[in-house]
């Protein structure tokens, strides 16, 4: 069938040289502008939320949310979403759409606006799980794919 879901997610998880650009103007441009270098239309928000820091959450051995802020905004195929947090310079964004995009023109404008220092991307192809069938049959993890699991009876605990 021609007219399938065929999308990409791009994660990006990133530090960056400038927490100052981890405000609602910045964040709101990075996204009107990824939703425009990726010919997305933008159909809720952007809409953000701070959480006041607190930075005597960054002790202990367990993550606690020290604040940040973070957004998203819904497009006609999917979202993109941020959460960043000031105090470790740090960020985590998705660019998902149920159709390809193009992940180098994404991550080119998450290094202009979010004035990248440290990047990891990671992009996932998104697809109809009747395309992944043959591939998951011959290897269920297969390049950090998910399975395909078979549907649980209901109740089943699933241990």
């Amino acid at each position: 069938m021609a007219n399938e879901i065929n999308g990409s997610l791009l994660v990006l998880d990133g530090s960056t040289t400038d927490p100052e650009c981890f405000n609602e103007a910045n964040l709101q441009a990075w996204m009107l502008e990824t939703a425009k270098a990726l010919e997305m239309d933008i159909i809720l928000g952007p809409v953000f939320k701070d959480v006041e820091l607190d930075p005597s959450k960054l002790t202990g051995d367990v993550f606690q949310d020290e604040g940040g802020i973070s957004g998203f905004c819904m497009i006609s195929t999917s979202h993109i979403s941020i959460h960043c947090w000031p105090l470790r310079k740090h960020f985590l964004a998705d660019v998902f759409s149920c159709r390809p995009f193009d992940t180098m023109a994404a991550i080119a404008v998450a290094r202009r606006f979010l004035s990248v220092d440290l990047l990891r991307p990671l992009s996932i192809g998104r697809f109809p799980p009747r395309k992944r069938r043959a591939v998951a049959e011959a290897d269920p993890l297969l390049s950090g794919e998910m399975a395909l699991l078979p549907h649980s009876p209901a109740g089943a605990s699933g241990t």
